[in-house]
């Protein structure tokens, strides 16, 4: 039902709708009941040459270590995993970084090991989708992979080569339909589906006939989404420069989520992934060598915690990353300016 009304709305109309009060409000509720969102970097190989992404010039300049993660570092966060599902939280493992997911060997073996340790574990394919093909669409629908997101970006050939770098947007295109299809004509439920466009002009109504076409088949919880050009804590320089421009609200993803890069060292948000060869020193938590993610997240959480009461309090000096990162306004803003005659304690935000 949900899917069938939103095919009506234009893009505006969403970007309106999850920047109402009462969407906040609700927004803020689900925080408290958030799952645990584990972003693993299983390679840095990949098979485009995307301008939104750090890759590229980390890889021009010899910076960045091309291969996969080590055996003994992913046994490792497997086995986190096992135990964030024992503690009674909702896990979501979501392969990303600087490399493409399917450019990994040992995927889809992976994936069934995670699922043998529950069903209940969510799993997220984050994909630009080149690989995409048929006998890969059957084992992901096979395996009940939850979700797969394809990173499409753009709506043509000729804007697809000169942001991917490649020349495949008709064969992703058509990955993406033969996907669909395929899960329909079984009848599943999963995966659900979702195209992800990147607004490079600032003009979100230029994707709303591609989107239309999608939701023609789409079913379910599918769905097409956009968002601006995001600066990645930084590290990318391109970056759009949009919404919220007056303020910086703090960012809920340290709350929420687990980046892991190859070599195992622990994150609190996603943009630190592309940080490259870079250490994060005032976000770093650690090797998942040496730390447990179960520990930092779950059990004793004060060390991630203080990073977002810093920002309640508008205190970004001693995240510097997180000052000029804009990757928080992809999501809604869940918290209050508190005016200023009632901040006795100097937190700005509620």
């Amino acid at each position: 039902m949900i899917n069938n009304i939103r095919k009506y709305f234009s893009s505006t109309l969403k970007d309106a709708i999850i920047n109402l009060f009462i969407y906040r409000i609700y927004n803020r509720f689900c925080l408290r009941y958030h799952e645990l969102r584990i972003s693993c970097e299983l390679t840095t190989r990949c098979n485009t040459s995307c301008d939104m992404c750090t890759r590229p010039s980390f890889v021009k300049e010899k910076q960045l270590s091309v291969g996969d993660m080590e055996p003994q570092v992913l046994e490792r966060v497997v086995q986190e995993i096992k135990k964030i599902h024992e503690a009674k939280k909702q896990v979501y493992f979501v392969p990303m970084g600087l490399g493409e997911p399917l450019l990994y060997d040992g995927l889809f073996d992976l994936f069934e090991k995670i699922k043998k340790i529950s069903k209940k574990i969510k799993i997220v394919l984050v994909t630009n989708g080149i690989l995409l093909n048929e006998t890969i669409a059957h084992k992901i629908i096979s395996l009940d992979i939850d979700e797969v997101c394809v990173s499409l970006n753009v709506n043509n050939p000729v804007a697809y080569r000169e942001h991917m770098g490649t020349d495949n947007y008709k064969k992703v295109c058509g990955n993406i339909e033969n996907l669909i299809n395929l899960r329909n004509q079984k009848n599943r439920l999963t995966p659900s589906v979702f195209v992800q466009y990147i607004d490079y002009d600032k003009n979100v109504e230029v994707f709303d006939n591609d989107i239309k076409r999608w939701y023609k088949i789409m079913r379910h919880n599918d769905k097409c989404f956009i968002h601006p050009v995001v600066n990645q804590a930084g590290f990318f320089s391109g970056g759009n420069d949009f919404g919220c421009k007056t303020y910086q609200f703090p960012c809920t993803q340290p709350l929420w989520r687990i980046a892991i890069k190859r070599n195992g060292d622990i994150y609190p948000c996603d943009s630190s992934l592309y940080s490259g060869p870079h250490i994060i020193r005032s976000l770093y938590l650690g090797n998942i060598k040496d730390v447990s993610p179960l520990e930092l997240f779950v059990l004793n959480n004060r060390k991630v915690s203080s990073i977002v009461q810093k920002m309640r309090f508008d205190d970004y000096s001693g995240l510097p990353e997180c000052q000029q990162c804009n990757t928080c306004k992809l999501s809604v803003n869940c918290y209050f300016l508190i005016p200023n005659f009632l901040r006795f304690s100097g937190k700005k935000w509620l």
